[in-house]
């Protein structure tokens, strides 16, 4: 079984749904690789040093850090990829919700003001929490993982 690491996950109700359809997919997560909500970008980085991932969940969500300072996943991905290139290989599970799935979409296009790398946009599935429940859900996790990894 391989491990997911969860970078500042949701609130309790769509963090069951969200881990569930990672059980389904065959993958774990352990309390020790949650890094809670509010968690500074500093902080991410030292955890992920401290206890490299074989696979991240990063919830899309804008939310706002111990700072005050706004968030995204997307953010979280692009600044973790520059300053720890031993993640160049680790697949991101990135669940967003219907109405922020549109914006997320924006940002990952190549077309986009400020386009993400290419190695980094493949490594990130955008996952409508729409679809948490449906099977091709799982086929296209488990498709991603083996494909990023």
């Amino acid at each position: 079984m391989r491990h997911v690491t969860v970078v500042r996950p949701y609130g309790p109700s769509i963090r069951q749904r969200v881990f569930a359809l990672l059980e389904r997919c065959g993958l774990v997560v352990l309390e020790a690789d949650v890094i809670p909500k509010g968690t500074s970008d500093e902080r991410v980085l030292e955890k992920l040093r401290e206890r490299p991932p074989e696979i991240l969940l990063i919830p899309f969500h804008a939310h706002r850090d111990q700072n005050g300072d706004g968030l995204n996943g997307i953010a979280i991905a692009e600044r973790l990829a520059a300053a720890l290139p031993s993640l160049a290989r680790v697949p991101i599970l990135m669940p967003a919700s219907t109405v922020a799935l549109p914006g997320a979409r924006l940002r990952l296009s190549p077309l986009g003001s400020h386009p993400l790398s290419d190695d980094l946009r493949a490594r990130i599935l955008l996952i409508d929490e729409s679809a948490l429940d449906q099977p091709e859900t799982v086929a296209a996790i488990l498709h991603h993982v083996r494909d990023a990894g």
